[in-house]
């Protein structure tokens, strides 16, 4: 059995992580091997490697955990590989700490050994497909926290003084405007 667990820092915050990295399908954008990653359900998923001598590597695996903005797990159900993992987001600061722990046990015979040699260094190969995932997260634009706008700051300066904003120009009636008139009245403000 091979393991390999690595861990990096990134220039994210949790949840933008946690939306790319809790799919499955962009595992082919920074693991150097994986060809291809297609969900087959909710939980399933079709994995493909670039194997020994070109000949692809495949399986099935099932999420065995979604801890959602926190952990993902799998683990292989059939196929020419035995695999495990996990992925865990963990805030720190203004950073987003990513762990990863991979353990699979190779086909055997001549492709086995031949797939052994490929991945004859599992931490170095993970370590290096973390760099890749970190490049990718650093080329994000900067996360800004959400501001409220306009029309979220006049219905705040309006409830403090408990009157609607003014109405629109706009000729055609709006029914929710007369909606809030009506309840206003009947709740004892004056008619606008």
């Amino acid at each position: 059995m091979y393991k390999a667990e690595a861990s990096i820092r990134v220039p994210a915050d949790q949840q933008q992580v946690w939306e790319y990295i809790s799919k499955y399908e962009n595992f082919d954008q920074f693991m150097s091997h994986v060809e291809e990653v297609e969900m087959e359900d909710s939980r399933i998923s079709a994995w493909r490697l670039r194997g020994p001598l070109g000949i692809p590597v495949t399986w099935k695996a099932v999420t065995t955990v979604m801890n959602p903005a926190r952990e993902l797990a799998w683990q292989s159900v059939e196929g020419s590989i035995k695999t495990q993992g996990h992925i865990r987001v963990e805030p720190e600061g203004d950073q987003t700490r990513i762990e990863v722990c991979v353990e699979y046990v190779p086909p055997g015979g001549a492709v086995g050994e031949a797939f052994a040699s490929l991945f004859k260094n599992p931490q170095k190969m993970l370590e290096h497909d973390l760099e890749n995932l970190r490049e990718i997260i650093a080329s994000w634009p900067a996360h800004e926290p959400a501001r409220p706008g306009p029309a979220v700051d006049s219905v705040a300066d309006s409830s403090e003084t408990d009157e609607l904003a003014p109405p629109t120009t706009s000729s055609t009636p709006n029914p929710l405007e007369s909606e809030l008139v009506k309840k206003k009245t009947a709740e004892g403000y004056p008619d606008p």
